[in-house]
């Protein structure tokens, strides 16, 4: 690790032989409760979009389903540094599956107005913003550094096959069933998600460690150590103070703010420019997956580059110009079709990105700086969304995919000036 504080620290040990199994088995239930959200997230966005063919709706049930997440992940974040991680990733789930009970409930009983939706999802929002920190704290606890990136790339591949299914499910289904019948699904893979975590042991939150006065009787040690209750505002200072991390935060705001939009607007791109078909929809969210999957194996495979700055920025400006070639791309196969090479590089940045904080990050702060990670990212996403939305009702989306690009592009030339490295850590000597 590059931190100390007080004497040498490190993650939780983590049992070298018994490692992989456990993590296993926590990536395969994450996985299965991310299918039936993504299944379920889909069919409702895509039934706003097809049903009410407007932005601003669409915009609406999307800042309902982030913002308050990202508010959320504030308390969540704190939460996972003070608390039982694994209590919290199971009471989130737990929440989030009787919400959408209710909501099943009441559409299959007539209700389906707009502002039903963008309730429940704003309620499923703040179980989001509890779970998402607290898993990604938990998972350098049950794994080795060494092999974080791997395991992150790894997962991104995991839920990009997940996303892969997704779509294709939900279009399936939102042709034969009524959408009160599709948010169930969500509900049964929440159930198998929380009885597999459940069974899996993860370690302690780790505490805070106490540094030993320098003089005096009944000074204590400088092993000794507390349970987490300092605020956000200590997460803040941290990343605020470690250059590589704070410039990571600027590339996060960069891609929140100038690429995602576009990405989060799929459906109501498509629908505008091309038409209202479900097998364009369903495509272009494949064929991102796919090449997800492809690109988090490659990573994994490879190790990615010494300096993971590097990466992110070649990543980011990359991920730039794709948004602009979309935005200018005159037919909807070529449209569709560009979403393969983003997907490719996505985990050079998605996977690094996550990988840094969680190798750089202390463990008494790691739940709080996943969490601001989340506010960074889920806030400025959605409150960029709010103007996109009359705006694309106003003029063609083109003009959002290619200026949103430039500005991306012209972004990262300047976050690239003196960036700080990030470098991985060394590889493990070989013992007997």
């Amino acid at each position: 690790m590059r931190w100390m504080s007080g004497g040498a620290l490190s993650l939780a040990v983590v049992d070298e032989q018994r490692w992989v199994p456990r993590v296993a088995w926590f990536l395969t239930g994450q996985a299965v409760s991310l299918f039936g959200s993504g299944v379920v997230g889909f069919a409702i966005i895509w039934h706003v979009a097809l049903d009410t063919r407007s932005a601003t709706s669409f915009v609406i049930v999307s800042f309902v389903a982030t913002a308050p997440q990202g508010l959320m992940s504030l308390v969540g974040g704190l939460w996972a540094d003070r608390y039982n991680r694994k209590a919290l990733v199971i009471g989130a789930d737990a929440a989030i599956a009787v919400i959408t009970v209710a909501l099943a409930w009441l559409m299959l009983s007539g209700q389906d107005s707009l502002w039903l939706i963008a309730g429940a999802l704003l309620l499923r929002a703040l179980g989001g913003g509890i779970q998402v920190p607290t898993v990604a704290a938990i998972l350098p606890s049950i794994t080795p550094e060494r092999h974080l990136l791997r395991v992150n790339s790894i997962f991104g591949s995991v839920q990009s096959a997940v996303y892969l299914a997704a779509p294709a499910v939900a279009a399936v289904l939102l042709s034969v069933w009524e959408i009160g019948w599709i948010l169930l699904v969500d509900v049964v893979t929440a159930l198998i998600a929380i009885v597999i975590l459940a069974l899996i042991a993860v370690p302690a939150t780790p505490k805070v460690p106490v540094r030993a006065p320098a003089s005096g009787a009944g000074a204590g040690s400088a092993d000794d150590e507390k349970p987490a209750r300092g605020g956000m505002s200590e997460a803040v200072r941290f990343v605020r103070n470690h250059p590589g991390l704070h410039r990571t935060m600027l590339l996060a705001v960069v891609v929140a703010a100038l690429i995602m939009p576009g990405g989060w607007a799929i459906p109501i791109i498509v629908v505008k420019l091309f038409g209202d078909s479900l097998w364009m929809l369903a495509s272009a969210e494949i064929g991102y997956s796919g090449a997800v999957i492809v690109g988090g194996l490659i990573l994994a495979a490879w190790g990615g580059l010494r300096n993971r700055m590097t990466m992110m920025l070649l990543a980011t400006g990359a991920w730039a110009v794709f948004t602009i070639a979309q935005g200018l791309a005159p037919w909807a196969l070529l449209y569709i079709a560009l979403w393969i090479p983003w997907g490719l590089v996505s985990p050079a940045l998605m996977a690094v990105s996550l990988t840094v904080l969680q190798e750089e990050t202390p463990p008494h702060l790691l739940g709080r700086v996943m969490g601001l990670l989340q506010v960074v990212f889920l806030l400025v996403v959605s409150f960029v969304l709010l103007p996109l939305g009359p705006l694309m009702d106003a003029v063609s989306p083109r003009w959002v995919l290619v200026v949103g690009g430039v500005l991306a592009l012209l972004a990262t030339f300047l976050l690239a000036r003196k960036a700080p490295p990030l470098m991985a850590p060394p590889k493990a000597e070989t013992t007997t």
